[in-house]
């Protein structure tokens, strides 16, 4: 869509990329032919759907450059559509990667290499569905393309652009009938720098009349090198704005390397030092993507052959180093017989290419073009270190045109679709957008390692999975409800991905609950679960704690034992935010032992390392209920006397773990509760109460601390991720001072300022600004704190409850399989269940419709809950605080600020957590155990072993693509 809206005069845009292994093409033809028209392809099924044509085109001086490309008919109307040359970057990537990796109609099947050919499948994103486009293996010695001569050999920018010019001319005069197409230049990456020579020495050569006549309109270009000191010096910023390192190493590099991060004076020691601490912090990051793993590649993209500056590019996938680009030791011609096979070995990107980079800067040609009226689309993915959006923002701007549509909100598909980023759009006929970036699916590798288990299982059991791609899914169908069934239908009927196959069989995996009737257990002990083969693997107990004055407050919870040593092993007592989300959401969906199965993950027995109790709290949510009607209207203090008192008579019903460590924990929400029951319990153990509850800390995840301060840094952090332009953001911050929430009404600036920052937001998933913005079902409400209506009223509606009644078991709209609220969905029928209501020994009549989040009628009585916080530290308690980086309910910025007004000495500061090698928490969300279960297991062990990431006083710990931890004293 970005290109065709591009092509066709419009601003609204969209991109896909693809990855896989690479080795393709045993098709280059021996025969002495110029081009070739192929119909067929190794590893792709049939006749191809498309028209491909390969080829080779002479240029050089005296023609000993053979340049090869790949050219895709446009799958719309090829007579008239645009015809564009793609030019990879590297430099030294093939062509091919934009035709399987990047934009054109082919990629690699999704699956492990086992020695065979890899198979190809279509692009349903190709932009070749409205361009014709050439892909080209440019400069010599990429790709296929070679040299006849060693003088043929020497290539760099200023050649190699040269020789796409000729190139271009040349396919041009051997096809005429392209001759009157609209012409446009498209790139990624190192082409930024060669690229706009090219469309300039095309642009000279319309104005000096020379044959053919090119009918150029524009230029693309994606995260482009452009000038060396702009993109190396927005990295660090970037890095700061993203979370990456701390604001105490920003602002101290800034202050002492004065905003210049790559000409450093070896004299400049302090300087020296904070970068250093710089590098420190991202020599973990894959800087490509940032919310991606660090791993080995085969044929990579090579870094960006920018000379940055060490300290700050020995951090990257390493740069090449110059000595291995010496033009003393260039390829060997090929033997004159023999040149259509010269290349003895392709790789996608070569490494050892001599290159002379002779283009320090190319924001001169773009300033040339720009006053030539032409065209042109500038994108940058926005979680992209190695070219920052930022460094590209800087450059454009510095061209001075006047903006004529400012940075807003761009969307994919259907009218109210998904956000894709932001544009910008200037006098000079120049559009920039950033493209968002979206959660990568599972490896592929542990997907199939998943139906692997899968398979076994189903043998093992007797029953069979079937899916589109070929895996079993049949199920004991007689024991599902009907309605769950056609939902699973229809969903297996719209969907032949793979991904989607797992979904479904994790889903329902976890959730099969609707299976088996069930056995005669006993009261509290659950030894079996409707729909569960076999016994549960690991103890569960459920019951109610009557507590209230009159015991007429009856609450539910779920008890799991350690399945380490549950003798000695901590107690947590686990509550979920909202106010008004069931225990079961920690149970099934964060951090019990189920999210793990939902999740496709397990953990091994010998990996749990506590006993947990997940409540039902306040009363009104999930199971738990109320007798005495006065006993139903909940509030903040309300709700912590009762979990103070639910806790107490626990233990009172299980002496055996009266010695056990005890922690409290809870996200959301619970940061507004969760400090005060903690602290009521030690008030109580402090004045005798009995039994004496062996607490040794507390943990908050994405807590709600102060409704201003949390609700004050949105808008920030908003900016800092690339949601909002740094025109909006300062217009906010200058007109409204600061404050966001309690605006004067008179104060029409601020007002005006945050109408354009929610129009920026209005589709943004807050609880995880790169997933897609869905409908829910029995949702995690927004958390209820009072947020000022300019922020509160473009985020997610939530879908009524009385929608999701199951008076008549009338399922709910079904939530796309792409959206998290799938799993609500599940829970929802799993929880009203006859069978599964008498397993967990539900009072009868007690609750007639659960609803894993409850709209309650509830009393927000604690503003804040920084003065528990303050109290707690005083008595030396452990605590753990962690924050998802990309949660825009809580911000982590809110979480660091009030951590940080503690005024407590930094004794550790920011760095990275590693978890299997990785940095820990790539893209957390809102409730981060939910989001990067593996990685928060890690921080929960290593925390409770005092492990280095919590001692005895808070610690805010960022699950983020840094995975930095400060700890505080």
């Amino acid at each position: 869509m970005m290109a065709r809206e591009y092509f066709q005069h419009s601003n609204n845009l969209t991109s896909s990329c693809c990855s896989s292994i690479v080795l393709l093409f045993l098709l280059c033809p021996l025969l002495a032919l110029s081009y070739n028209t192929v119909k067929y392809l190794p590893g792709f099924e049939g006749p191809l759907p498309f028209e491909l044509e390969t080829g080779y085109i002479e240029v050089g001086k005296s023609g000993d450059v053979e340049l090869f490309y790949y050219f895709v008919k446009s799958e719309s109307n090829p007579e008239t559509d645009p015809l564009m040359l793609w030019l990879t970057g590297g430099p030294g990537c093939s062509g091919f990667s934009g035709l399987v990796y990047e934009i054109g109609p082919l990629k690699f099947k999704d699956q492990e290499y086992n020695g065979s050919l890899p198979t190809l499948v279509q692009n349903p994103f190709s932009w070749t569905k409205i361009s014709s486009i050439i892909f080209i293996d440019s400069p010599v010695g990429t790709g296929f393309s070679y040299s006849k001569s060693i003088e043929g050999s020497k290539r760099g920018d200023i050649e190699s652009m040269d020789q796409a010019y000729q190139f271009l001319r040349k396919w041009l005069l051997s096809h005429p009938e392209f001759l009157s197409h609209s012409v446009y230049i498209g790139g990624d990456t190192y082409s930024g720098k060669t690229l706009p020579l090219l469309v300039q020495n095309i642009a000279f050569g319309i104005e000096e009349k020379r044959k053919p006549y090119i009918n150029l309109k524009g230029y693309l270009l994606g995260n482009p090198v452009t000038d060396r000191n702009r993109d190396s010096n927005t990295i660090l910023p970037y890095a700061h704005r993203v979370g990456l390192i701390s604001d105490e190493i920003y602002e101290s590099a800034k202050r002492t390397c004065r905003g210049d991060y790559i000409n450093v004076n070896p004299d400049n020691g302090e300087c020296l030092k904070n970068l250093l601490v710089y590098d420190k912090c991202v020599s973990r990051i894959n800087t490509f993507h940032i919310l991606e793993p660090v791993c080995s590649f085969a044929s990579p993209k090579p870094q960006e052959k920018v000379q940055y500056r060490r300290s700050i590019a020995e951090n990257f996938n390493p740069v090449i180093d110059q000595k291995r680009t010496s033009l003393l030791d260039p390829r060997p011609p090929c033997p004159a017989a023999n040149c259509r096979g010269s290349v003895p070995e392709w790789q996608r990107c070569s490494y050892d290419l001599p290159y002379h980079y002779d283009i320090e800067s190319s924001y001169e040609y773009h300033v040339n073009l720009s006053t030539r009226g032409y065209r042109s689309l500038i994108y940058s993915g926005d979680h992209d270190m190695s070219v920052p959006y930022l460094g590209t923002q800087a450059w454009i701007q510095a061209l001075n045109y006047p903006i004529v549509d400012d940075g807003r909100q761009w969307l994919v598909g259907f009218p109210g679709g998904q956000v894709g980023g932001l544009t910008w759009t200037y006098s000079n006929k120049m559009t920039f957008a950033t493209v968002k970036a979206r959660l990568a699916p599972l490896p592929i590798s542990f997907i199939y390692a998943v139906i692997h288990k899968f398979k076994v299982e189903a043998s093992r059991n007797g029953t069979k999975f079937v899916c589109p791609s070929g895996v079993a899914i049949i199920a004991d169908a007689e024991h599902y409800h009907p309605a769950v069934l056609e939902m699973a239908r229809q969903h297996l009927q719209h969907s032949n991905k793979l991904s989607s196959c797992c979904s479904i069989l994790a889903l329902l995996h976890l959730l099969l609950f609707l299976v088996c009737p069930p056995p005669a257990l006993s009261y509290s002990t659950v030894t079996s679960l409707p729909g569960f083969k076999g016994s549960l693997p690991f103890q569960l107990e459920t019951g109610y704690v009557g507590v209230g004055e009159s015991g007429d407050v009856q609450m539910f919870y779920y008890f799991v034992k350690s399945e380490s040593n549950p003798e000695d092993d901590p107690i947590m007592l686990w509550f979920t935010g909202g106010p008004g989300c069931s225990g079961l959401t920690g149970f099934a969906y964060e951090i019990g032992k189920l999210l793990f199965i939902f999740n496709l993950t397990t953990i091994p027995k010998k990996d749990q390392v506590a006993s947990i109790i997940f409540l039902d709290s306040p009363v009104g949510t999930g199971f738990s209920y109320s007798k005495a009607k006065e006993g139903s209207m909940p509030g903040d203090i309300e709700s912590c006397d009762h979990a103070r008192q639910f806790l107490r008579k626990w233990f009172i019903d299980h002496p055996e773990f009266l010695s056990n460590p005890v922690y409290i924990g809870g996200d959301s929400y619970s940061g507004k509760t969760v400090p005060l029951i903690f602290q009521e319990i030690v008030l109580g153990n402090e004045a005798g109460t009995q039994p004496f509850i062996n607490l040794k800390g507390y943990l908050l995840g994405n807590p709600v601390t102060d409704s201003r301060l949390d609700n004050n840094k949105i808008l920030p952090y908003t900016h800092r991720m690339g949601l909002i332009s740094d025109e909006i953001y300062e217009s906010a911050k200058r007109s409204c001072g600061g404050e966001y929430i309690n605006v004067n009404p008179s104060n029409r600036e601020c007002l005006k300022s945050l109408e354009a920052y929610s129009k920026c937001v209005s589709r943004i998933n807050t609880g995880h600004i790169l997933e897609p913005l869905c409908n829910f079902v029995s949702p995690k409400p927004k958390e209820m704190h009072k947020i000022r209506r300019y922020l509160r009223k473009n985020c997610r509606r939530l879908i009524d409850s009385k929608q999701a009644s199951l008076l008549d078991l009338q399922p709910p709209s079904i939530p796309a399989l792409n959206c998290r609220a799938y799993g609500d969905l599940l829970s929802y029928y799993w929880a009203n269940d006859r069978r599964v209501r008498k397993v967990l020994q539900i009072q009868e009549g007690s609750v007639s419709d659960w609803q894993r989040c409850s709209f309650l009628q509830y009393k927000h009585e604690i503003d804040s809950s920084y003065e528990y916080h303050v109290n707690l530290s005083a008595r030396r308690f452990t605590s753990l605080i962690y924050s998802g980086d990309h949660d825009m309910i809580v911000p982590y910025l809110a979480t660091q600020a009030w951590i940080r007004s503690l005024n407590y000495s930094i004794v550790d500061d920011w760095r990275p957590w590693l978890v299997d090698g990785q940095v820990g928490g790539l893209g957390g969300g809102h409730t981060a155990p939910e989001y990067l279960p593996k990685e928060c297991f890690a921080m929960f062990k290593r925390n409770r072993s005092d492990h280095n990431l919590a001692k005895t006083h808070p610690v805010d710990l960022s699950v983020h693509p840094s995975g930095v931890v400060p700890e505080v004293q």
